[in-house]
């Protein structure tokens, strides 16, 4: 089973996110990944509670130091 969000090109681009995985989200500081994980995480929840089912989902978000 495939978990689709409200973005087509973001899941043709990953083809769907599957259940029970980690997903990681990289990229400098100030690029969006916090916007980006919560858009991916409130989309995915929303379309399975419209569909029926119970879903939990949990989201940590780490800030690493950057070395230039």
């Amino acid at each position: 089973m495939s978990l689709e969000t409200d973005y087509e090109r973001l899941n043709k681009a990953v083809g769907g996110f599957e259940p029970n995985t980690i997903l990681t989200v990289s990229a400098l500081s100030g690029a969006g990944k916090s916007t980006l994980s919560k858009r991916i995480v409130n989309s995915i929840t929303k379309n399975l509670a419209e569909k029926g089912f119970d879903c939990i989902a949990l989201s940590f978000n780490f800030e690493m130091l950057a070395h230039k």
